[in-house]
């Protein structure tokens, strides 16, 4: 079966599927190439953390802080396309100091937010204590993050899939890519199952899997390396705070969902390949900060754990926009820790890419050609 389209997008996380949306809404014929179902990687498998200090180096920091600021808006408009509602904290986030490194931690993050201009201010310990009364009572300072939000991933990701189809996304599930052609006229993407997308350009989305598949068409493709980064995280119970929000020490986080749930995540794990399993080290790493952090949570029960791939570039940075080689293959991937964070801001920007044929320079940074060697 042959599938035509305007833009192919590989991908259906919540990147690929803001992109998908964007480009449709734009009047584009969209269709959308799924190995599994839309999220089942590291859209769902992440906290839904709309954070950006501690994980934007760089250039990386004011885009970060754009995205978040337009997030909300973004959430509405996919709730009333979608008829979901996607479970959203506006209490900001918590860092808070047990010891030296914990300090440090703290220091940076201040230090970035005056950089970007995003506010942060010295929390009263015993107001933290009242809202947060599993605390440690170790900790011996905390700065709250007004600005920073959280999501429910998982809902977005529901929402946002119903939304791309409601705008005349088509969706393809279970297409297993084998090889990319990039002749003159259309590119053709070959699936195992024998299906062919064919399509003007096409969007590079799929995460830690976007590396193109070797083929005698597409390896003179200059895609700079994306490296797999395992994360483990772990969800806990039985948590009635008065804080919705985040509460982070630099090294992890803990995420309210819902009524009386907690996220508490995540590892980094560079060297795991493409291994999504949970580990004893892994969740011994999680166990241990959450004792350390809330040791009046111990009788908690842990209800789910597990793991997922983040997407790392070899400057941190994320890849978007047009492949140097065929301009017409657009990356959209590399997010690392903010790709819930960066979802929307992508797809504007690759939406933009494509209906005019250059990367805003509002993205000139996140240039997959700066890897470009001479």
């Amino acid at each position: 079966m042959t599938i035509s389209a305007d833009v192919v997008v590989l991908g259906g996380g919540l990147v690929g599927l803001a992109c998908a949306r964007a480009l449709a809404r734009a009047g584009v014929s969209v269709a959308l190439l799924e190995r599994g179902s839309p999220g089942a990687g590291a859209s769902s498998a992440a906290a839904g953390m709309l954070a950006p200090l501690g994980d934007a180096p760089g250039p990386l920091g004011p885009i970060a802080r754009a995205a978040r600021d337009d997030w909300e808006l973004w959430r509405r408009a996919i709730e009333e396309e979608s008829g979901r509602k996607i479970e959203a904290g506006a209490d900001g986030a918590l860092v808070v100091a047990l010891d030296d490194d914990d300090q440090r931690g703290l220091q940076e993050i201040a230090a970035q937010a005056a950089e970007i201009g995003e506010k942060v201010e010295d929390a009263s310990l015993a107001e933290i204590r009242r809202r947060v009364p599993d605390l440690s009572p170790a900790v011996h300072r905390v700065l709250h993050l007004p600005g920073e939000r959280r999501v429910d991933n998982v809902a977005a990701v529901a929402a946002l899939t119903i939304a791309a189809q409601h705008a005349g996304v088509r969706l393809e599930v279970g297409f297993d890519v084998t090889k990319i052609e990039l002749p003159a006229n259309r590119i053709r993407v070959h699936a195992r199952d024998g299906r062919i997308a064919t399509a003007g350009h096409l969007v590079l989305a799929a995460g830690a899997s976007s590396s193109l598949p070797s083929s005698s068409s597409s390896s003179g493709l200059l895609l700079p390396p994306i490296s797999p980064v395992r994360g483990q995280m772990l969800r806990l119970t039985g948590v009635r705070w008065a804080w919705d929000g985040i509460v982070r020490r630099p090294s992890l986080y803990s995420v309210r969902r819902g009524e009386s749930d907690l996220l508490i995540g995540a590892t980094v794990e560079p060297n795991a390949g493409f291994a999504v399993e949970t580990t004893v080290g892994g969740l011994a790493t999680l166990l241990d900060w959450t004792r350390r952090t809330f040791p009046t949570l111990g009788d908690r029960v842990v209800t789910a754990s597990w793991a997922g791939l983040r997407p790392a570039t070899a400057d941190g940075l994320p890849l978007v926009g047009p492949l140097p080689g065929d301009p017409r293959v657009i990356a959209a991937t590399g997010h690392y820790r903010n790709g819930v964070l960066l979802a929307p801001w992508t797809a504007d920007v690759v939406a933009e890419t494509v209906l005019h044929g250059c990367l805003p320079e509002r993205a000139r940074a996140l240039d997959p050609a700066r890897f470009a060697g001479p």
